[in-house]
């Protein structure tokens, strides 16, 4: 069984290897902020009409 000092051990390694870094939060926010400019400039263009025959 564990010591009860070493919990908060444990959960600040195991929150290193699994929370993002600073720079991959920043590529992370790099890309929504392209997907979100990508969606903006796909709905500013308006569908052409139909021929109708």
């Amino acid at each position: 069984m564990p010591k009860p000092g070493n919990k908060g051990t444990f959960e600040n390694k195991l929150k290193k290897q699994i929370e993002p870094t600073e720079q991959e939060m920043a590529q992370i926010r790099e890309g929504i902020e392209k997907a979100e400019k990508s969606q903006t400039n796909k709905e500013r263009v308006t569908p052409q009409k139909p021929n109708r025959i």
